[in-house]
């Protein structure tokens, strides 16, 4: 009997955690991940397709140079467009003049396809990562969003209000208003979804048609270390969420951002990630599913769709199609 109930249980909760459907012909553009040195490219390929991802807007990252990622983009045309890397050499550091011209020689190139993320305020935890305290009035800041608005490029911006203090976050949603306000044409996009809540994401969205919100790093509340949010809860979408994506469907971009090589594993970007968000989206109305997932992405960055003859599928159908993820990834640190 107890082995009965041992299998009944099982199957419970393996029919529990499939949807009950998935959105047909769904498919996925990861709008903002970073490569570094220590992962390789039949990793990431691999990754995106046990992931259900057709294309992902790359940036170097750490030790890689960003001409390798447009190397890489050539091998695999359709799949990576690479993005110009705006943080690191001479940006909010020393030697300033380092960053103006790493940014000229890649906005001088054709064949970088995007912006990576462009840093207002990010945490250091505590000394792991480069601290950056700016302002949207910045040189290198207006450097950086002089290129986005000549390429045709919405402009990424990171900003971490929940690790602000109550003071600071009054001053930075100024801050950030006066931008949105000063350059009304130019798509401004809030990664990971600016650590701010349903309530704090509707005002903006209520007040500026200009501004969009990017859905990395936030199925994770409190267990990277840092204060982001999550917008699931029991492996779904949270209701609040729901009807804020469905009121502005052309609002929200799908995004992993893989910053580091340990996160380059099936466990991170299938288990937790993509499983997550073919659930998640396919609780949504069709129409509103395709554009967070690829639609949106494919209009801002003006990107064609997904060839018709080519088909994606979530990660429990590609686990039993093909087979273990292939390439490498160190599963360590960041150095």
């Amino acid at each position: 009997m107890k082995g009965l109930w041992i299998f009944l249980f099982l199957s419970f909760s393996v029919d529990a955690a499939l949807p009950s459907r998935v959105t047909p012909n769904l498919y996925f553009i990861d709008a903002h991940s970073q490569m570094d040195h220590r992962v390789d490219e039949e990793r990431v390929i691999s990754l995106m397709d046990h992931g259900g991802v057709y294309r992902t807007f790359l940036s170097s990252h750490l030790k890689r140079d960003p001409l390798e990622i447009v190397s890489f983009s050539k091998e695999y045309p359709d799949r990576i467009l690479p993005s110009v890397i705006i943080k690191g050499k001479g940006y909010q550091r020393k030697h300033r003049s380092r960053f103006s011209a790493r940014l000229a020689k890649q906005a001088n190139n054709s064949d970088f396809k995007a912006m990576a993320e462009v840093l207002i305020w990010h945490d250091s935890m505590g000394g792991q990562f480069q601290e950056v305290r700016t302002d949207f009035d910045d040189d290198q800041v207006l450097e950086a969003l002089k290129v986005a608005k000549h390429k045709g490029w919405p402009f990424i911006v990171h900003i971490e209000f929940n690790s602000l203090s109550d003071d600071d976050r009054k001053s930075y949603m100024n801050k950030l208003k006066t931008f949105l306000n000063t350059n009304p044409k130019q798509p401004v996009i809030l990664i990971h979804m600016a650590q701010l809540e349903s309530d704090s994401v509707k005002a903006l969205l209520d007040e500026f048609p200009n501004v969009y919100f990017m859905t990395s790093h936030a199925t994770n509340k409190g267990k990277s270390g840092k204060p982001f949010i999550n917008m699931f809860k029991y492996q779904r979408l949270t209701p609040q969420w729901k009807r804020l994506i469905v009121e502005y469907p052309e609002h929200f971009i799908f995004a992993l951002d893989m910053v580091f090589s340990k996160w380059w594993v099936p466990r991170k970007y299938l288990k937790k990630e993509m499983s997550l968000w073919w659930k998640g989206l396919s609780e949504l109305p069709d129409e509103v599913a395709h554009a967070v997932a690829h639609g949106n992405a494919e209009r801002l960055w003006n990107v064609e769709p997904k060839p018709e003859d080519v088909e994606m599928y979530p990660p429990w159908i590609t686990k039993k199609t093909m087979g273990s993820v292939t390439g490498y990834s160190a599963n360590r640190g960041k150095k």
